[in-house]
């Protein structure tokens, strides 16, 4: 065995087609996932592609990407793993669990706060990640509108107005205008039953909003939205529109409960779910995040309380501490939850003193993204 080790540049393809062999091949679709993923899996980000080789090959991989979070404004550092697997020929050996453990020491390194995992098998659960978040999905049903929206298709040119859209969002993956059109061309990638349309949406010939829209071609026919972007009532029409336009049942929405379309569907007396974040979380590194997130305690919480905060760990234990108030979770997964929630408020903060209790009202759950927009790698 050879590894845990960064991928090398002559080695890209074979650790694709390992990829590719795993997620795509053996499940009768075409080879895809290079497209599909072209951040997390790019040449330019060996580094993050850690692999285990043997017999001369390379046999089990697991990959992150590292990105911006943008939290009212705050950056934190978030990384994104996902492509994870070993050759069949291979398993049992546990190598998953070395190379993720390994990956968790690189992202410690380079400054990683969150890390999100688009799955939940006992791999990542046996290391504290955990379902986690508080998001809400809803649908939409097909309705003939007398009103004037115009569903336009995407075409590179409308890409800085989709960009100008997305940023006007204060929560949100910060994404270079590189990053934009090349998540968004991977994420609309034909693969399996999956195919997508990509639309901007007018209203009176202004431009209110953009739905990237995935049509799952089954049984019934049916959609889901992966990102959308601008004035939230004319995107949830728009929604009415493209579901008679394809013949579609209805159209699955996902979004996190900061985001204003909470407001509309709730106005609109629409039925929704509340559920936690795509995949699993965890908090990788706790007290730097932390103080990287002063700033947006700032907004909710006086200065003089946020300068007599503490913020301890030793051995998988975190308090916070206030003036004599504490509060001691015991693993990682009851921080994760405190402070992303569950469905809701994340823990139970029974014999926690006042002041420290309204601190923690105030700022958790943090308003989050939705990992499976655009940006899930």
């Amino acid at each position: 065995m050879e590894g845990p080790r960064a991928c090398r540049k002559e080695e890209f393809k074979e650790a694709l087609d390992l990829i590719n062999h795993v997620f795509r091949i053996t499940q009768g679709h075409e080879p895809t996932m290079g497209q599909e993923f072209p951040l997390l899996l790019s040449e330019d980000n060996l580094e993050n592609m850690r692999v285990i080789a043997e017999d001369g090959k390379i046999v089990s991989i697991v990959n992150f990407y590292i990105t911006t979070i943008l939290i009212e404004g705050t950056p934190i550092k978030a990384a994104s793993v996902g492509a994870v697997c070993t050759h069949e020929d291979y398993r049992g050996k546990g190598y998953s669990s070395l190379l993720l453990d390994d990956a968790e020491k690189e992202m410690k390194k380079k400054g990683v706060d969150v890390v999100l995992v688009s799955g939940d098998r006992s791999l990542y659960l046996r290391r504290g990640y955990c379902k986690a978040g508080w998001a809400i999905r809803f649908d939409v049903y097909p309705e003939e509108l007398g009103e004037d929206i115009e569903l336009v298709e995407f075409e590179d040119k409308y890409l800085i107005e989709m960009a100008k859209m997305y940023n006007k969002q204060t929560t949100r993956y910060y994404r270079s205008l590189f990053e934009f059109k090349n998540l968004l061309k991977g994420a609309t990638t034909p693969w399996g039953n999956f195919t997508y349309k990509t639309y901007l949406v007018k209203r009176g010939d202004v431009l209110k909003g953009y739905v990237v829209l995935r049509i799952i071609h089954e049984n019934p026919e049916r959609g889901y939205v992966v990102e959308y972007g601008g004035d939230e009532r004319t995107v949830l029409k728009s929604l009415k529109k493209m579901a008679v336009v394809h013949s579609l049942t209805h159209i699955r929405v996902p979004c996190t409960f900061n985001e204003k379309m909470v407001e509309v569907i709730k106005e609109e007396n629409i039925p929704f779910e509340e559920i936690n974040l795509l995949g699993t979380v965890k908090v990788l590194n706790f007290k730097q995040l932390m103080e990287k997130l002063v700033p947006y305690f700032s907004q909710y919480v006086e200065k003089e309380i946020i300068k007599n905060l503490k913020f301890v760990e030793d051995e998988g234990k975190y308090t916070i501490e206030f003036n004599g108030e504490t509060l001691t979770l015991d693993g990682v997964e009851k921080l994760t939850k405190l402070v992303f929630g569950d469905k809701g408020f994340g823990i139970a903060l029974d014999g926690v003193g006042p002041r420290l209790k309204e601190f923690f009202s105030r700022v958790f759950p943090l308003p989050f993204v939705w990992p499976g927009n655009l940006n899930f790698q």
